[in-house]
């Protein structure tokens, strides 16, 4: 099923906290990070807390393994009991951005708004065409030696987890300026 909803979503949520209130929003942070990571699917939160010179927003990226399993914490009563104690803790409202597929490569802590769609398909087709490039002069030699299934299920293996560990997080950083504009 390709409708987004067996894909990993990112939700991003960004919040700026009260003056004084930072010690008990470390602790709601810390409970309410422990409660969703014991529900089904969910993959991990990224805390990003604010620099100096910045706006000041702390910024959550709360990824899931499926729509179905994200919408299941964000309906559940113990987020919701959570966010009635955040009222108390953050001033402003709280921005979210949410992201599935190939969206979730640009998650830049500090930019709660997806990239521009246009930039980031380009960025990815020319770091694909680079990496294929690459590991077909590499390990071309000992890839031909494999027949079509194997070696293109090795070359997928290899590609995806290059892009999705190590390429894209680098570059979505290096890059976040001109993706977000």
């Amino acid at each position: 099923m390709m409708d987004g909803f067996d894909t990993i979503t990112t939700t991003i949520v960004a919040q700026k906290i009260l003056a004084g209130a930072e010690e008990n929003y470390e602790d709601w942070l810390r409970r309410i990070i422990k409660v969703g990571s014991g529900f089904p699917g969910h993959l991990g939160v990224d805390i990003v807390r604010p620099s100096p010179g910045t706006s000041g927003l702390h910024v959550l990226p709360v990824r899931f393994d499926s729509q179905a399993n994200m919408q299941r914490w964000e309906n559940s009563s113990e987020r919701q009991s959570f966010l009635r104690e955040l009222a108390d803790l953050t001033t402003g409202e709280t921005l979210q951005a949410k992201s599935t597929g190939l969206e979730s490569w640009f998650s830049v802590p500090g930019a709660p708004m997806p990239p521009n769609r246009h930039r980031m398909t380009l960025l990815i087709t020319v770091v694909v065409f680079l990496l294929v490039l690459l590991i077909q002069g590499v390990a071309g030699p000992l890839l031909d030696r494999l027949s079509l299934i194997p070696r293109a299920a090795l070359l997928s293996i290899l590609q995806v987890g290059l892009l999705s560990y190590a390429i894209m997080p680098w570059l979505s950083r290096w890059l976040s300026r001109w993706l977000h504009s």
